[in-house]
């Protein structure tokens, strides 16, 4: 698609027309006169429909910058375009700058009902964010519509949203979301990217969606089926059309399975998709609900395995396995730390009962109760202090412990090193960040595998 070259050419000189102008997030633009707008959940949607041609105009929100305009737009076709279609002719131009900002189009071909749809996706990028806009379309007449568009439209920081030095890192990178990595490349080609209501692990054919803990979707349910069915209605239906071929494939067990398949349409793009609905329960009762989108049946099974499909024929240990690789894929939601992410305290609690009963009278005879609390407060020039109290024994007659320590915290993408620890020496533990709608849970696991779940407290 050579045409893009010129495209970008046409670009340098643009600017807001006299039109009224809108503005979605980082955006001012004249909205494209006979397009439909919608507005979704992470971006601007336009679209028409001229009888056997359709075309879409979409206008994503703002990410963290990957510090050049050239890896956002590689970060932002793979997310926004190469993870969703199978793409050929792909091209690229070289970027152009202006007032801040740089640009950049990467451009290719893909199939929709055997029809040729071109996509051309725009990045901006003032190295600290970026944002993109995609137009999908299914004949050239929309070409000369999206460069028309493009043309009014002013990359800026809305105001109130100017990048203050609390949202600076000390490498001088944007903290849009208050944290410094939000992106994690796996060494088996899959990419890990946080969103609001969910991670986003992708490759090629196929992603998955980690949703994160919700109120209505994990409701208690008497009966597993009823709750499947509600995860159902609100995970997967309102982003969904043309819902065919449902099979309910879980079981009901020890650590139960729920497990839905479907062929559907992405209403977002009216692209074809194979969907699964996966959670396995686990008894701890910190299972992540799955939400698998593949090009095909046949893509998710070559990712997944297919011994699912006929029960007649289960392999029990075969079946495990297979649930074990799905059920994995939520330890997905994992992130670096950097030391500025840190700062302020972080604690967690956890409290365990025992009642006892006569067996001869059923009457009470007491009870036991363990609670432990751990608690961390990161400070500036990386400095800790720690505090984790417990209490265990008889109600009423609990032995109680505490131990306090001051020290450095050595900060690395996946470990945190606490000096002046435990009979003054250092102690190191793994560490990440899981993502949470809002926010993140600080992961920490010490050398004898105790893990510690840290939530940061709220100050006011």
């Amino acid at each position: 698609m050579k045409r893009i070259v010129y495209f970008l050419l046409f670009l340098a000189g643009s600017g807001v027309s006299n039109a009224q102008t809108q503005t979605y997030d980082m955006a001012t633009f004249t909205a494209p006169s006979g397009w439909k707008a919608e507005p979704k959940e992470n971006l601007m949607l336009f679209s028409r429909i001229d009888g056997g041609s359709w075309a879409q105009i979409g206008i994503y929100k703002s990410t963290v910058s990957k510090g050049s305009v050239e890896n956002d737009a590689i970060s932002e076709w793979q997310t926004l375009v190469a993870s969703q279609h199978t793409m050929s002719q792909e091209e690229s131009t070289k970027p152009a700058s202006g007032d801040g900002w740089e640009i950049m189009s990467k451009s290719g071909v893909w199939q929709f009902n055997g029809s040729n749809v071109a996509t051309i996706l725009t990045t901006y990028s003032n190295k600290q964010v970026c944002f993109s806009v995609l137009l999908n379309a299914t004949a050239k007449t929309y070409l000369k519509m999206y460069q028309d568009f493009i043309a009014t439209l002013t990359p800026s920081v809305p105001a109130g949203n100017t990048p203050s030095a609390n949202d600076l890192g000390p490498d001088n990178i944007q903290r849009k979301s208050g944290f410094k990595f939000t992106t994690t490349n796996w060494n088996d080609g899959w990419v890990s990217n946080v969103r609001e209501n969910w991670v986003e692990v992708v490759k090629p054919g196929i992603k998955v969606l980690i949703h994160y803990p919700n109120q209505q979707v994990d409701a208690y349910s008497a009966e597993k089926l009823q709750g499947d069915h509600n995860a159902w209605r609100i995970l997967i239906e309102p982003k969904y059309s043309s819902i065919k071929n449902v099979v309910e494939r879980g079981i009901q067990d020890y650590q139960s399975i729920t497990f839905f398949t479907a062929d559907a349409a992405e209403k977002t793009t009216g692209k074809n998709v194979y969907i699964v609905l996966f959670k396995k329960h686990y008894d701890k009762g910190n299972g992540r609900y799955l939400e698998i989108v593949a090009d095909s049946k046949a893509v998710f099974e070559q990712e997944f395995g297919s011994n699912y499909i006929n029960k007649s024929s289960w392999e029990y240990t075969d079946q495990v396995k297979s649930w074990d690789k799905l059920a994995n894929m939520q330890s997905r939601n994992k992130f670096s730390i950097a030391s500025s992410d840190l700062i302020g305290k972080w604690s967690e609690s956890d409290y365990a009962s025992l009642r006892y009963y006569y067996v001869s009278n059923g009457g009470f005879a007491g009870a036991t109760a363990t609670s432990i609390s751990d608690e961390f407060t990161f400070l500036p020039a990386n400095t800790y202090q720690s505090d984790h109290a417990g209490a265990s024994g008889v109600v009423g007659n609990q032995q109680f412990s505490r131990q306090v320590y001051n020290g450095n915290s050595m900060v690395t993408e996946w470990n945190i090193t606490f000096t002046n620890r435990f009979q003054g020496q250092s102690e190191k533990y793994d560490s990440y960040f899981e993502a949470i709608k809002g926010g993140r849970i600080l992961v920490l696991t010490d050398r004898n595998n105790s893990v510690k779940w840290l939530v940061k407290q709220q100050t006011n």
